[in-house]
């Protein structure tokens, strides 16, 4: 597959690759495929990333953070072609991802100097393709309250191993193989996935034919790849709070928001507040959407 040749623009910790706020992908516009392969680390990284997973474990315990293992999806690559989004999947862990794609910055000693992750693999955060880092596939979706107008963010866990004490849209993880985020032809779905955290970090039901995806990039802090977008809910609120106050998972997010989905509202938030950087890409893609609309 051939990456998309669309020049990508930036903000300050997130690459976007494409958007398409004012036409969204659908379902039926996302294509995934799976070769099944197993990630394998770069072979002469392999003691460095065997010793640092277990550091890692070793910190989590002493901070009292959630760190666990989990068969994930790697993204290899990706396109777009006549408004079909192409996603080529395999497979990977969270223990590889963590070691190596959250730490793309940590500088050791390798062959004799000190360099960083990213520049030992000679990693070029907008080439997919070539990427020797586990690349887990994240997905995170704004979750608009359609009646009032507004929308619903979440102040993740300090106790979380990724992404803790930021803010962040309300849906928001990684596609998981071992949690069965596939489709019926066994190929991971992202937006299998976002119904999944939905129901686990909100407590609500979301069909996955209305979820509207915005675009596709990276973060610049992990090179993480992940899409975005939003799903309208015909709730308020407070029925909206009542169902987050009984979801199986809301220690993930111990603070729920609900903001006028407007510039005036959010512009604040957005310049002083520190986000999950996808998440503040995708907030600021609904507000265009409705900007274009208006």
């Amino acid at each position: 597959m051939t990456s998309n040749t669309k020049l990508p623009t930036s903000t300050d910790d997130f690459l976007i690759l494409y958007e398409s706020a004012k036409d969204p992908f659908t379902k039926k516009d996302i294509h995934p495929s799976f070769s099944k392969k197993r990630y394998e680390p770069p072979l002469e990284l392999l003691p460095h990333i065997e010793r640092k997973i277990e550091e890692l474990k070793e910190q989590c315990k002493r901070n009292n953070l959630v760190f666990f293992d989990d068969r994930i999806a790697r993204l290899d690559d990706w396109k777009v072609e006549n408004h079909n989004l192409y996603l080529d999947f395999s497979e990977t862990t969270y223990f590889h991802f963590a070691a190596m794609n959250l730490q793309v910055n940590e500088k050791f000693n390798h062959q004799g100097t000190k360099k960083r992750l990213k520049d030992i693999l000679g990693e070029n955060i907008q080439d997919l393709r070539q990427s020797r880092l586990p690349n887990a596939f994240g997905v995170n979706i704004s979750i608009i309250l359609k009646k009032e107008s507004k929308i619903a963010l979440v102040r993740r866990s300090n106790k979380s191993f990724e992404s803790s004490a930021v803010l962040s849209s309300a849906v928001a993880g990684t596609v998981s193989i071992g949690q069965g985020d596939l489709d019926a032809f066994g190929n991971p779905d992202p937006l299998k996935a976002a119904s999944r955290e939905a129901l686990e970090e909100l407590g609500i039901s979301i069909d996955m034919d209305r979820i509207a995806i915005h675009g596709i990039g990276r973060n610049k802090l992990n090179f993480k790849p992940e899409i975005y977008g939003e799903f309208e809910v015909d709730m308020t609120e407070g029925q909206l709070r009542t169902s987050w106050q009984r979801a199986t998972d809301r220690w993930e997010s111990p603070d729920l928001l609900f903001l006028d989905l407007n510039h005036q509202e959010l512009e604040p938030l957005l310049k002083n507040e520190n986000w999950n950087p996808i998440s503040k890409v995708s907030t600021l893609a609904s507000l265009n959407a409705r900007d274009s609309i208006n």
